[in-house]
């Protein structure tokens, strides 16, 4: 078992590691993950995306845009839009209304 290695170049066809740190990028066509977090940014296992809490849009569709983490912004879902104003009052609901 290797410990501690530098390696320039490794060419394998399997790599099983607790972690694996690239110094400036991970070039690769397919990368599968359970999560891909950075940041603030997520995408979790059923494809839902999620942007510092104020953007996010779901595996269903669902897009939310808000201003601040309150209730404020814009939602749309497959079947309305809702408009929350800056108290977080429902300000505007195009489409389905209920």
């Amino acid at each position: 078992m290797i410990y501690d290695a530098v390696i320039e170049t490794l060419v394998s066809r399997k790599v099983v590691a607790d972690e694996v740190k690239a110094g400036v990028s991970i070039t690769s066509p397919v990368i599968r993950s359970a999560v891909i977090q950075n940041g603030n940014f997520q995408v979790d296992s059923q494809g839902n995306l999620n942007i510092g809490g104020l953007f996010s849009v779901t595996s269903q569709g669902q897009l939310t845009i808000r201003y601040s983490n309150q209730n404020v912004g814009l939602v749309i879902r497959n079947d309305k839009i809702e408009v929350y104003d800056q108290n977080g009052r429902l300000a505007v609901r195009i489409g389905r209304l209920s």
